[in-house]
């Protein structure tokens, strides 16, 4: 009995991959290759993947179906190259493509379509095969949402309370800069470089939407409070890589996005005040990813007392949250945020519904855990410190010891 139970466990696991790929009612079924999944993922926090604070991988794979023909701007075969734009077309009910970033004549239509462009009125999945990076000059894709993608619109935002210390940009960094240089080779400036890296719809593939509760994932005011109703960034901007197989295994055409993940991206926001109440006996609160303010300890599941300064105790609340990320694909270009646009405190394909998105795919998610390294030694945190009750003080501080570096076991 025991031995047949546990075969039909294993075959549950091994199919795993198929029943997340069987969404038949869908045009796009989506899936996250990496982190893989268990079955149990979402019952079990020993069965979901570790990752460390940056450099993991997340790819995610959307398979078409039922698509009435690939368009291109290139010659034929009509199958984009690397850095061209293809176009996975669903309906076209007028025969006459017009998407906005597709080319049309300027002074005679192709044949059986008016001389003028016509309104868009095809479904479709818009992508470009490339690599983008932050700071990687960027010259394909879509581009209006190429040059929407540089630090001035899509940097990430800025708690700037008047009692905030510091100032900080919740996120990872999303451009860079060059020089320029005169004729003499002397420096006498920079310039921003368009690198298609950043908050909201990717240029290489615009249609996909990614969101995560979690940090820079969440819309902010400036004094660090999530909007109500809910309103979450799209991270699919931060994809830096786009690719595709014409056909697979099962006749489907599929296009994959990745993201090298960056610091910061999938991370808490903590807002602390280190004394709050009589200065001789401070409490530790924190207001965590734009929620109330909360001892810390009760946040962290310690005895009272435990949490002294916000500095090293970040790792702990790191380390200790189930982060929950999830995409899905619209038709044209995906939206900048997405809103909860239902008010029941989540973000659905029902909400890309009601603000006027076709929606192409299911919804896929996926959960992790992460680890993150000594504060002291390369542990980038996002923390933000207040004074709550105005008596004065908010930050106690710590000092990093000096540490040679070594070596740790992976946790198993």
């Amino acid at each position: 009995m025991i031995r047949k139970i546990l075969a039909v466990v294993l075959v549950l696991v091994a199919c795993a991959p198929l029943i997340a790929f069987a969404h038949h009612h869908h045009p796009v079924s989506i899936r996250f290759l990496e982190p893989k999944q268990s079955l149990f993922s979402f019952v079990n926090f020993r069965n979901m993947p570790t990752q460390f604070q940056t450099g993991w991988p997340m790819t995610i794979e959307m398979t078409m179906r039922d698509e009435e023909t690939i368009a291109t701007i290139n010659g034929p075969p009509f199958f984009p190259n690397k850095q061209s734009t293809g176009y996975v077309i669903f309906s076209d009910p007028d025969g006459c493509l017009a998407m906005d970033s597709f080319q049309w004549p300027s002074t005679i239509g192709p044949e059986g379509c008016p001389d003028v462009r016509p309104p868009s009125d095809e479904t479709f999945v818009e992508f470009t095969p490339d690599v983008d990076d932050v700071a990687l000059e960027d010259n394909s894709g879509n581009e209006s949402r190429r040059m929407m993608l540089v630090d001035a619109f899509s940097a990430g935002q800025e708690i700037n309370s008047d009692t905030a210390v510091p100032t900080i940009t919740i996120g990872p960094r999303t451009s860079g800069e060059r020089g320029i240089f005169n004729d003499n080779g002397d420096l006498v400036g920079t310039e921003e470089i368009v690198d298609g890296y950043g908050f909201g719809a990717d240029d290489d593939i615009v249609g996909l939407v990614l969101i995560a509760e979690h940090g820079a994932g969440i819309v902010y005011d400036a004094d660090g409070n999530r909007k109500e109703p809910l309103e979450l960034n799209n991270l699919a901007g931060f994809t830096n890589s786009v690719s595709y197989e014409l056909n697979n295994l099962v006749d489907r055409t599929t296009v994959s996005a990745r993201i090298v993940v960056p610091r910061l991206l999938i991370a808490p926001l903590v807002i602390a005040d280190e004394c709050v109440g009589d200065l001789a006996d401070c409490d530790v609160q924190w207001r965590v990813d734009g929620g109330p303010a909360e001892e810390a300890d009760t946040i962290l599941g310690l005895p009272p007392g435990t949490v002294t300064t916000t500095f090293r105790n970040y790792t702990d609340l790191f380390d200790g949250t189930v982060y929950k990320i999830s995409a899905m694909v619209v038709s044209g270009t995906a939206p900048k945020t997405v809103v909860d646009m239902n008010g029941n405190g989540r973000i659905d394909r029902a909400d890309l519904t009601a603000m006027g998105y076709t929606v192409l795919s299911n919804k896929e998610s996926l959960r992790l855990r992460q680890l993150r390294g000594d504060p002291c030694n390369g542990g980038v945190q996002q923390i933000v410190y207040q004074d709550f009750d105005d008596n004065g003080s908010f930050q106690i501080g710590d000092v990093c010891p000096a540490s040679p570096g070594g070596k740790t076991k992976v946790p198993r």
